[in-house]
């Protein structure tokens, strides 16, 4: 009964985190083979116990970790401990697949077969759900740091920095180092000995995770690293071939182990696949994991390359400038500057001071200026030899083949997989500059190979960067929109395909915006999303995504409008709701939001993902010098009728005969053509100013205009619908 009672609280959290218990005994008893010493091991025990919750009010939802779970239970145990630092290791480098074989593989070499009995997915699903409470540590930083101080090492001794310091190892080659440090951990007598730079930097990072206190590091026979044993020694040098194996320290020519074969995987693309970095340097250590694959120089000046045209693309660019189109779904006039609120630079100098490590300058107002500036930083940094396809280089100089031209042919070669790297690291430094980090966070960052896919910002703007031409010919056109900066965001943390997605988690983190836990119109506007430590749950299950109800549907007014009877408009809240709620009920392995607001006696339920997106597309209104007190707004000049409107209803339907008074079907040039405008009555209420928005029509917030100025200024911007502030 004693025994019992001791393993309930184990049995508990096992069941609870869906992972086998034997599992759980197998990965603690591996961990058992290895000594966990150095800085980590003493955070270790604070990460895995840690509990916090960060509650969501509206939803009766929480985003955190639930207290005795499996990874607090790893914390008692120092095999638990070296265990959960192994899982994190096995899951940045690989998937919960191939992560659970690496584990299973070793299991086979290290422990007895009456203690090694859980399958591969067993294996994986455990590694996985410590992984998730150690992404906090931040590995990609840690691997970024220690790839970093080999490459200076390399600068400070004149030597050409090699270039596959960070190709990836195949499963097998893992578990055969893993299973000679575990020897040369656990063996007085014995020495695991590397020897070369290839594929050196995961497993320079995984052994300085698990023991520094056993490492001895030499780049080209100079020492940069000694701890107090020397268990494992690395000697890395680009004139040796690539081999590690054990070696006993009483002689030199005694056995050694048939090194294992190391299979090239060059192809792969530049980040083999997602890696978590801890928010602060995490954008400067990304840059230098990437510059780590061409053996670049002179890091610095191109992080202040990105950072002065991620302000520059900031400050500069107005809504049309990104999105060409008349689109419904276009950043306000001011583009992103309008939604960083009226301490947008603070905002943008702290985080990227953060996430590079560097304070941007404020003097580089055009975007092209703080490209080429880029260009010629990385031009100096990357040397041409890094080049494989013989199109990227051209007297010393950058080509345009290297830079746009990777943006209609993706080539194999390092040096274009640099340049879309960059550009996607520009684009997660805009998306950070709206992020709010609690403590613990991390990212999963993820570079896709194609620069043109949804959300990279450079291969929008490519025209503005890299004028065409004079030649007879139209650029292409612009197209970023609200819906790529909300996934840019989000994909800062998870990229989950689908629609309707309102908050993710990586698993180690969540992110969601600041209007699901305050749904207002905030004046001046600002977009702000929260990064929290933990997951979704709700006292029950953890969940991977938040999403938008499949069936809140704004609900579209029937009514007919006559010509003719329009009347004088006051400032006014009769337009207001009486309640609003939002709800969630579990899909899966989503959480779906529901949202419903009542009107009089009517309720009706909206699209949250859509009512976000024209909350972010709203424009503001210019200030006026005017007596903004409650006065009637005059009669429009020419044709224009203004038409007070609800949050219910808040858009005008022209009579239109032939369609039943339906403008649904129709376009925006038909129902600009109307000539009526809709004032939405929510005078000093922020909750309905932000329902009032809507994705369908182009909307106007009056801010701190008057009634007459802020009609004048919707009719010339070709506005639908004037919120009233």
């Amino acid at each position: 009964m004693t025994l019992l009672g001791a393993l309930s609280h184990f049995i508990q959290a096992a069941s609870a985190d869906n992972v086998s218990p034997l599992a759980v005994v197998q990965v603690e008893a591996l961990g058992a083979c290895f000594h966990l010493n150095g800085d980590l091991a003493g955070k270790i025990p604070d990460l895995l116990r840690r509990n916090i919750s960060y509650p969501l009010d509206r939803l009766s939802l929480s985003i955190g970790w639930r207290g005795n779970d499996t990874a607090a239970h790893m914390a008692k145990t120092a095999g638990g401990r070296a265990a959960s630092v192994l899982s994190l290791a096995a899951m940045e480098l690989y998937n919960e697949e191939s992560g659970g074989d690496l584990l299973y593989q070793l299991s086979r070499k290290l422990l007895p077969a009456e203690a090694s009995q859980s399958s591969r997915l067993q294996l994986g699903q455990v590694a996985g759900i410590l992984s998730k409470k150690l992404a906090a540590f931040g590995f990609g930083n840690h691997l970024a740091s220690h790839v970093t101080r080999i490459r200076e090492a390399y600068f400070n001794s004149g030597v050409e920095v090699p270039a596959d310091l960070l190709v990836f190892p195949t499963v097998e080659t893992m578990t055969e180092f893993l299973h000679c440090l575990s020897r040369a951990l656990q063996e007085e007598q014995s020495l695991l000995y590397f020897q070369g730079c290839k594929r050196v930097g995961y497993l320079l990072a995984i052994a300085m995770a698990l023991c520094p206190d056993d490492i001895l590091v030499t780049v080209e026979n100079e020492v940069i690293f000694q701890g107090e044993r020397r268990s494992v020694f690395f000697d890395i040098n680009c004139s040796s071939k690539t081999k590690f194996s054990i070696e006993s320290i009483l002689y030199t020519s005694g056995n050694r182990l048939k090194s294992p074969q190391l299979v090239s995987v060059d192809k792969r693309k530049l980040f083999h696949r997602s890696v978590n970095l801890k928010w602060d340097g995490c954008l400067s250590d990304a840059l230098d994991l990437a510059l780590a694959q061409v053996g670049a120089h002179f890091t610095m000046p191109i992080r202040i390359a990105c950072v002065e045209l991620i302000c520059a693309i900031i400050f500069s660019l107005s809504g049309r400038d990104l999105c060409g189109s008349r689109s419904l779904n276009r950043l306000p006039s001011n583009g992103f500057k309008s939604l960083l609120g009226e301490d947008g630079i603070k905002r943008v100098r702290e985080t990227l001071k953060r996430i590079f490590v560097c304070e941007p300058s404020f003097t580089i107002l055009r975007c092209k200026t703080a490209y080429d500036n880029l260009c010629v930083s990385l031009a100096n940094a990357v040397p041409s030899t890094a080049c494989s396809c013989g199109r990227c280089f051209r007297d010393g100089r950058f080509t345009d083949a290297s830079m746009g031209g990777s943006y209609r042919t993706i080539r194999q070669c390092k040096v274009v997989e640099v340049w879309i790297a960059v550009d996607w690291l520009v684009t997660k430094g805009i998306a950070a500059s709206f992020i709010s980090p609690g403590e613990n966070t991390s990212i999963r960052l993820s570079i896709a190979r194609d620069p043109r896919s949804r959300g990279c910002i450079l291969a929008d703007i490519d025209h503005i960067l890299r004028p065409p031409p004079a030649e007879p010919g139209t650029p292409r056109a612009s197209n970023f929109q609200v819906s790529n900066l909300h996934s840019a965001i989000m994909s800062l943390v998870a990229n989950i395909e689908g629609s309707r997605i309102i908050g993710v988690t990586s698993g180690a983190c969540s992110i969601f915006p600041a209007t699901i836990q305050h749904p207002i119109f905030e004046n001046p506007q600002r977009l702000e999303y929260f990064l929290v430590d933990g997951r979704f749950y709700d006292e029950h299950n953890y969940y991977r995504s938040l999403v938008s109800d499949r069936t809140s549907v704004r609900n579209l007014p029937v009514h007919v409008y006559p010509r003719g009877q329009s009347s004088p408009i006051f400032q006014s809240s009769n337009g207001v709701h009486s309640d609003l709620s939002l709800t969630t009920r579990a899909l899966g392995d989503q959480l779906s939001i529901r949202t419903t607001f009542q009107f009089s006696t009517k309720t009706a339920s909206l699209d949250f993902y859509k009512q976000h997106l024209a909350y972010m597309a709203a424009n503001i209104a210019t200030k006026c010098d005017h007596d903004t007190r409650n006065s009637p707004v005059s009669v429009p000049p020419g044709e224009w009728e203004l038409v007070a409107t609800t949050v219910l209803e808040p858009a005008v339907y022209p009579h239109l005969e032939s369609s039943g008074g339906r403008l649904a079907l129709l376009g925006r040039e038909m129902r600009n053509s109307t000539n009526l405008l809709a004032v939405v009555m929510t005078h000093k209420n922020p909750e309905a100013q932000f329902l009032a928005c809507c994705y369908e029509w182009a909307a106007l917030f009056q801010c701190d205009s008057c009634l007459d100025c802020v009609v004048k200024e919707a009719i010339e911007m070709e506005m639908e619908m004037i919120i009233q502030s």
